[in-house]
Formats: structure tokens, C-alpha cells, sequence
């Protein structure tokens, strides 16, 4: 009775990695030290690699953008120094995750509230579709906190999104 509850556990946890996968990068070149940089949070790495000659406009082979990373990393900070050198806030990513996944999808941010709405007026698509024709509102309202789902809904109310039509 031991090894059906053990193989089980396994099959569980392999389809609990495989569900999160198309979040991981795809296999091939290091993804750039200015990129990991502003997913950290650290605005002063980026700089320091910004004067050593990074190119703010460099990609991962994800199509992970300084923007997109910095979005990722749940800092409002870097994240606006990120736009300032690499303003493509309709960028995206593997998956064609938009930059409110990115801020989304992030478990640990303490920030995104002021991040969306940052993000928002900006002119970030609050309903966009990735390639899987999940909104940043849907992944919300699936797997979120119950505070960003509520702020998110709010949002898309306050800024009368229509959440039936998603953008071109």
C-alpha cells in the first residue's frame, strides 16, 4: 500500500512542475547580468552595468526585456528606471506574457498595487492575453491573493475594461 501513495505523491508534484513550466526560461544562452540585475530589484547593479556598457535594449532568449524583468521582480523602483531606458511597455515575453503577468505572476512582491497602477497609466493593457488566452485578471483571479484579486477586479471596474473583448 506504501509504493501507490508514494508514486502518486510523485505524479503529483511532476504535473504540479509541469503546470508551472512555461514559466521558466527556455534552455540556451545565460539571460544577461542587466536583466537578472533589474528582476532583483537592484537599481544600482543596473547601473553599474548600464555605464559598463549594457544595452538597455538587450533580450533574453525568453524575450525577457530590462522592462519585463524588472516588472517580474516586484520593485516599483527599478521597475521605473527600467521603463526609462527601455520605455517598450508592450513588450513580450515567452508565452506572450505582457508585463502585467510579469508583475502578476510574482509571489512575493509587496508592491503591485502601485506597480499596476503605475503600470496602467502608463497605457499597460490591463486585459491583454498571453498565448495560452490568459489575462493578467484571469491568472489573478485563479491563483492571486485575494487582495490583488480584489484590487485587480476594482481596477478593471474603475477603468471600465471591457474584460469580455481582450485587446488586439
Amino acid at each position: 500500500p506504501k509504493q501507490p501513495a508514494k508514486a502518486d505523491a510523485e505524479g503529483v508534484k511532476r504535473r504540479a512542475l509541469e503546470a508551472f513550466e512555461y514559466l521558466l526560461p527556455p534552455p540556451g544562452k545565460p539571460t544577461p547580468a542587466l536583466l537578472l540585475a533589474a528582476q532583483s530589484g537592484s537599481v544600482e547593479a543596473m547601473k553599474v552595468l548600464l555605464e559598463a556598457g549594457a544595452d538597455p535594449k538587450a533580450k533574453a532568449d525568453d524575450g525577457l526585456t530590462l522592462a519585463l524583468a524588472a516588472a517580474r521582480g516586484g520593485n516599483l523602483v527599478a521597475l521605473k528606471f527600467a521603463l526609462e531606458r527601455d520605455p517598450d511597455i508592450h513588450a513580450r515575453a515567452q508565452e506572450g506574457r505582457s508585463i502585467m503577468h510579469m508583475v502578476v505572476e510574482n509571489r512575493t512582491s509587496t508592491e503591485y498595487e502601485p506597480m499596476i497602477t503605475y503600470l496602467a497609466d502608463k497605457g499597460a493593457q490591463l486585459n491583454v492575453v498571453d498565448e495560452r488566452r490568459v489575462s493578467p485578471g484571469s491568472f489573478v483571479n485563479r491563483v492571486g491573493p485575494e487582495n490583488l484579486r480584489v484590487f485587480y477586479i476594482q481596477l478593471l471596474k474603475d477603468r471600465a475594461v471591457d474584460t469580455k473583448k481582450s485587446p488586439e
